[in-house]
């Protein structure tokens, strides 16, 4: 790909229309490998080991949300 090819397919305008373009795609391959986030935690309380998994499904525009959240 040339430089000035490259420059027009990185325009703010072409990336949009890509993104749009290819959305309903990544949306369907998306919700086919959906996990859930989960937070683990763990505690010893007079010599019980104590663990807590909390999940969470998150989406954004129908987008499901994955990785590390803080």
């Amino acid at each position: 790909m040339k430089r000035s090819e490259l420059d027009q397919a990185s325009t703010p305008e072409s990336l949009a229309e890509h993104v749009a373009r290819n959305a309903p795609a990544l949306r369907q391959s998306q919700h086919e490998h959906v996990r859930a986030t989960e937070s683990v935690r763990e505690a010893t309380y007079r010599g019980h080991q104590i663990v807590i998994r909390t999940s969470y499904h998150i989406e954004v525009d129908g987008v499901a949300v994955e990785g590390h959240l803080r």
